[in-house]
């Protein structure tokens, strides 16, 4: 209230101000007026006086121009300059009176000329300030009562006058001020009524203004959030009618489309509905429910099939819409497409069933899992008791050893797959993709399993029913231990019969692919459980665990493999006769691999004789051992002092770095995980200090990368655990003979000045071909690959020396090749890794491995 009224003042004082700036110009105009019409006068009432024949214009004449023009002067120059200021009102009306007191005299008095006092009065009022007419009277009333007395003439035309006659006339010119100060009362009244009314005016303009600007903001956000909303809302009145919806009510109601248009819904009480929701009973619907005025609270679900026979389902929730006083007004309805959660909702519990089968079947997983691992175990521990305590002949002990063994080797198949089937879950299987023999593999796979076939009377055959490629491009690992997998599972499903793997190359495709098949006369797969065979912790029928025993990973871990070798695994099996297991694997370009004519099937029958289980004689080598394991030290320096080594033992990294640099061995067995120091820091310490030891490493850890990474440490061998004691003592023999042989005859710098003598092999430990050596076809070939390989041993020596890396890369492919074909598996490794340090031009590393090819080629025994 307080800030319109000083508002409204505010607007009088510039309405004011507006009427004195107008009416000081007025008077400027009408000030110049004046005093040209008075000295119009002057020249019209006071003619020219003569003197004779001498005429003078009258002094009224001057005092017109003179005295005019100098009453006028300062008002219009204070009317131009300063208009609106009080001063230049007040001189506008001393001004003024004074024209009139000028015209009366000019006049000589005339009563009509008085009347121009009383004009100028009123029109002085038009300033709408009394002050003004304050000023004016007092200049009138002193002008007539001074002139009154002094100069009667010059007022009423007459030589004397009474002295009322001045207070007469100044009684009218009071009387007259009377009215005008009420008039102007009156007026300023209303001007600051005006004023108050406008800034009324103006305020609720204002009001009005900023209330449509927030009227006009809200219904913007209203209209942004109905249209952003996911949800969508339907305001209906009493009649049924959409007054407003969002597009999300138009998409999810589909109004967009042209056979569910609004004018092609139909009525139901009053109310216009889509036909997608007509399907549900009307009186129920939350829109009717709502304009009637019934409370909806409850969000109720409706399947709404689109032309295209999609189910949606969509929530609807509705509410009355009262006004203030609270009428009826109408119904607000939202819509919520909840198709994707309902989707969402049946997705989780189908994932729900598949995690619970899941974990129903690793919970049957582990109980095998325990029945496997717990089987060999108590064999193991059971035969080592009897063992112990010495029950039984030297022969029932043999058998106990026996079975000890086999229970070993089947707990470390059973870790194996264990190992394998984490780093399929985890993402980590690794595949490589070398040169190999794909006929040498399926011997290998063949002659390993025969013995498991032979006990059971199973024959176990394998056959080429094409061209074999000499090389094609695998991991000869993974595919060894697929072919383990399949062909093994043949013969433990498979009671009577036989098992038959037949090997071909598809050569009719863009690019060739191997193609193996696995037959067996077994007991078959029922078709019901064909697409889980395939599945980790699953087997055809959880009798199959109880009767065969195993696992049920070896066909999902086959499976991976197969699509890592970049091919596929498929079955075909009929309960009671059998499966037929087949794979189809990438062989890579074969453009430039020499293909063989297909070999006989007594080529994948032969027995490997490369492990005759030799005995090995260490005569006087000092071995120092450093592993942390007690059973590990006594197992393995027993078995070295039984073959005349002398072992010194060590429990960590830190003792064996001590004890190497104080005395004198031969070579060092380096465990690698030890507390303390592992054998990685150890290994490298020493070869900091300068020791040229052979340093062989043992490790629990088989996977991908292990062997690279001792090496790299500076280790000269590998060995993975558990030890096999035949290839321990063939390794330590092997290194130590290459020791001999590099020393010739002389000790190496760690033991100088002791004499070592390492004893070769026994006559035992001949190398023989796993070739059928009785069939006089296979001789010649064998005798040919001999000869032949004593030439490429010099052609080796020679690239060595000459660094002729080409050649040493090619003569180790011809090696890799024909040495596993030929049937002397034992130059698979040594080729390989002579390909590989050729190709990083590793010198030192060629010269040991041509000392192994030449040393593996002695102990060839040729056919008689």
């Amino acid at each position: 209230m307080i800030h319109s009224t000083v508002q409204a003042s505010k607007l009088l004082q510039e309405h004011q101000q507006a009427v004195y700036r107008r009416t000081d110009r007025t008077f400027a105009v009408l000030m110049v007026v004046q005093w040209f019409a008075g000295v119009v006068a002057a020249l019209w009432i006071s003619p020219r006086a003569w003197a004779g024949t001498v005429s003078s214009l009258h002094p009224h004449v001057v005092a017109a121009v003179v005295l005019g023009g100098a009453i006028t002067a300062l008002p219009v120059f204070l009317a131009v300059t300063r208009p609106g200021f009080a001063l230049t009102r007040h001189v506008i009306a001393i001004s003024q009176m004074l024209i009139s007191a000028l015209l009366i005299h000019l006049t000589g008095g005339r009563i009509e000329t008085h009347f121009h006092v009383f004009g100028s009065l009123a029109f002085l009022a038009c300033y709408r300030d009394w002050r003004v007419l304050v000023s004016a009277t007092i200049v009138i009333v002193l002008d007539h009562l001074v002139r009154g007395l002094f100069w009667p003439f010059s007022v009423y035309g007459v030589l004397s006058a009474p002295v009322w006659r001045s207070f007469e006339h100044g009684g009218w010119v009071l009387f007259e001020d009377v009215f005008l100060f009420v008039a102007i009362r009156q007026s300023v009244a209303e001007m600051r009524n005006v004023a108050i009314v406008s800034q009324v005016k103006s305020e609720t303009a204002a009001e009005l203004s900023r209330s449509e600007e927030a009227l006009r903001n809200q219904t913007q956000i209203l209209e942004s959030v109905l249209t952003s909303m996911g949800d969508g809302v339907v305001v209906a009145d009493c009649a049924g009618k959409f007054l407003v919806f969002n597009p999300a009510a138009q998409q999810i109601l589909q109004m967009g489309r042209t056979e569910t248009r609004p004018e092609q819904w139909t009525e139901a009480y009053g109310v216009y509905l889509p036909d997608t929701l007509t399907r549900c009973p009307i009186d129920q619907l939350p829109l009717v429910r709502a304009i009637r005025g019934e409370p909806t609270d409850a969000v109720e679900l409706y399947v709404c099939p689109t032309p295209q026979g999609r189910g949606d389902w969509i929530s609807v929730n509705g509410r009355p819409l009262r006004d203030t006083h609270g009428a009826l007004l109408g119904g607000v309805v939202v819509f919520r497409d909840v198709t994707e959660a309902k989707c969402s909702e049946e997705t989780l519990q189908k994932a729900k069933r598949i995690a619970e089968a899941a974990n129903l079947s690793k919970s049957e997983f582990l109980a095998n899992m325990s029945h496997e691992i717990r089987t060999p175990l108590s064999s193991i521990l059971g035969f080592t008791e009897l063992l112990r305590r010495g029950i039984g002949s030297p022969e029932q002990q043999n058998t106990y050893l026996d079975t000890i063994t086999s229970s070993g080797r089947h707990l470390s198949a059973l870790i194996d797959d264990i190992l394998d089937l984490s780093k399929i879950e985890a993402g980590h299987m690794e595949f490589e993709r070398v040169p190999c023999s794909p006929h040498q593999i399926i011997t290998e796979v063949l002659s390993v399993l025969r013995v498991r076939a032979q006990d059971n009377s199973l024959r176990l055959e394998g056959v080429w029913t094409s061209a074999v490629p000499e090389l094609i491009e695998t991991d000869p690992a993974r595919l060894r231990q697929l072919l383990m997998n399949l062909v093994g599972n043949a013969i433990k499903f498979t009671e009577r019969g036989g098992v038959k793997l037949v090997a071909s190359i598809a050569w009719d495709s863009p690019e060739p692919r191997m193609l193996i098949e696995v037959h067996d006369t077994g007991i078959g797969i029922p078709s019901e459980r064909m697409d889980r065979i395939f599945s980790p912790f699953e087997q055809a029928d959880s009798s199959i665990t109880r009767r065969f025993g195993g696992t049920g990973l070896g066909l999902a871990i086959s499976r991976h493999i197969a699509h890592g070798l970049g091919g596929e695994i498929a079955v075909e099996s009929e309960p009671g006769r059998g499966s037929v297991f087949r794979v189809t694997l990438r062989t890579g370009p074969l453009e430039q691999t020499r293909i063989l004519a297909a070999p006989p099937s007594e080529a994948l029958m032969a027995v490997d004789s490369s492990k005759s289980g030799s005995l090995v004689t260490l005569s006087d080598a000092s071995v120092l051992l450093v592993e942390d394991g007690e059973s590990n030290r006594e197992l393995i320096s027993l078995v070295l002092q039984e073959s005349g080594a002398k072992v010194t033992c060590v429990e960590n990294g830190q003792q064996g770095l001590e004890t190497a640099s104080r005395d004198r061995f031969d070579l060092i067995l380096m465990d690698m995980q030890m507390p303390v120091m592992d054998g990685y820091t150890a290994t490298e310490r020493l070869r900091e200090r300068g020791c040229k030891l052979p340093i062989i490493a043992l490790t629990a850890h088989a996977m991908r990368g292990d062997r690279e990474k001792c090496l790299q440490a500076g280790c000269s061998g590998y060995l993975s655990k558990p030890i096999d004691i035949d290839e321990l003592l063939r390794t330590v023999a092997v290194t130590l003979n290459e020791l001999k042989a590099d020393s010739d005859g002389s000790s190496h710098e760690a033991g100088k000045g002791q004499t070592n003598v390492f004893a070769s092999a026994e006559p035992s430990s001949v190398i023989t071909s796993s070739l059928p050596i009785n069939n006089l076809n296979f001789r010649p070939i064998i005798e040919g690959f001999v000869t032949r390989l004593h030439a490429r041993l010099e052609e080796m020596r020679t690239a060595c020396e000459e660094a002729d890396w080409d050649t040493l890369v090619e003569v180790a492919h011809w090696l890799h090749g024909s040495g596993g074909t030929i049937g002397f598996m034992c130059f698979t490794d040594p080729a390989q890794r002579l390909g590989q340090l050729a190709q990083q031009h590793n010198i030192r590393g060629i010269d040991d491995v041509i000392r192994e090819i030449s040393m593996l080629a002695d102990r060839i025994a040729l056919p008689v």
